[in-house]
């Protein structure tokens, strides 16, 4: 879309709803009053570095940055502001922040479902944004590697998302980063843009089973 720091905005209004029914399973309230502990831990540190940037589990001091940046990259779309901030309060999502000299400089989502029989347990990649100042430096990449080893250690199966059909650079991030297109979805975003679904098999779990069912 030539809009330095948008990696695609993932979600429609009924997502909201979809996040909402999951969050009503017993085992998330907690999540919901601790966000830091939706995702499980990967060592005895706080942060993750590579380089100058450092990502750590977002809390609740991090829903303005998340809002605002949501705003600014990912109004071409709908409300996004409005929308991300209510999946961030839902209880069912978890999200990562990237900083850079102790500033933070974008952030990841992701939201938990419930199982469909037979297909194990699915989650989405709902939104990734790093500021425009930022891009081409490596930060939406460390965004989602350390989104990926997080889903995997909980023991999701396969990670999914959607980005516009028109976002050609974040395809190419994606495909860089071994997601698969899926399908096409028609109008899936609030201001009228068709979507393209991509997903990615797991570390840990996935396999010949669960192909053709993201």
């Amino acid at each position: 879309m030539g809009t330095q720091g948008r990696y695609g905005k993932y979600g429609e209004i009924k997502r909201l709803d979809r996040l909402g029914q999951s969050g009503r399973r017993a085992h998330l309230d907690k999540a919901q009053k601790d966000k830091t502990k939706a995702w499980p831990l990967a060592s005895n540190k706080s942060f993750y570095q590579r380089g100058s940037v450092r990502i750590r589990e977002a809390t609740s001091r991090d829903r303005g940055f998340i809002g605002q940046l949501s705003g600014r990259v990912f109004s071409l779309y709908g409300p996004y502001q409005e929308m991300v901030i209510q999946w961030f309060d839902s209880g069912t999502t978890a999200s990562l922040i990237a900083s850079v000299e102790g500033k933070p400089v974008g952030f990841a989502m992701v939201g938990y479902l419930l199982n469909d029989p037979g297909t194990g347990l699915t989650c989405e990649l709902l939104a990734i944004a790093v500021e425009p100042e930022m891009g081409r430096r490596g930060v939406g990449r460390r965004l989602m590697e350390e989104t990926e080893k997080r889903v995997a250690k909980r023991g999701e199966k396969r990670l999914f998302l959607h980005t516009a059909v028109e976002n050609i650079g974040a395809q190419k991030l994606f495909l860089a980063n071994d997601y698969r297109p899926a399908d096409i979805k028609k109008n899936f975003y609030p201001a009228g843009q068709d979507a393209l679904m991509m997903y990615k098999e797991t570390a840990i779990g996935g396999g010949p089973d669960d192909e053709g069912q993201a």
